[in-house]
């Protein structure tokens, strides 16, 4: 939202305001956010599968899936003591937690590999 030449942002000004001229606006937009909002010891033993595409103009995987990933296999690992160098802890959590960054598919995903996400995502969900 900061970044008004990003397709889409500069029309949603009317309704959440600018946060870069408003810090009030800025404040309230960055509650929304999940990556601002995790917990730093987050006690959870859901499991998680982030997906993301190379090519979103809005919201870029390597800045925001990847981003997410990192933070949450992190604060996962402070829920059991075990500091962040416990070999155990850390593969636990990348057990728990599973991204999917695929090369095309836009910000709605439409690629010719949405058939192959669904599949993941469904077998995600069985597993």
């Amino acid at each position: 939202m900061n970044n008004s030449n990003l397709f889409l942002t500069g029309h949603e000004y009317d309704e959440f305001g600018n946060p870069s001229a408003d810090p009030k606006a800025d404040t309230t937009i960055r509650s929304y956010c999940p990556i601002y909002n995790l917990k730093p010891e987050l006690q959870t033993s859901t499991r998680f599968l982030l997906i993301g595409t190379l090519d979103d103009p809005n919201v870029p995987a390597h800045r925001n899936a990847i981003l997410y990933f990192k933070k949450l296999v992190r604060n996962i690992g402070k829920e059991s003591g075990g500091g962040s160098n416990d070999t155990t802890t850390k593969n636990n959590n990348y057990q728990r937690v599973y991204l999917e960054v695929q090369s095309e598919g836009g910000h709605n995903f439409s690629s010719k590999n949405r058939i192959e996400v669904i599949a993941l995502e469904d077998a995600f969900i069985l597993q």
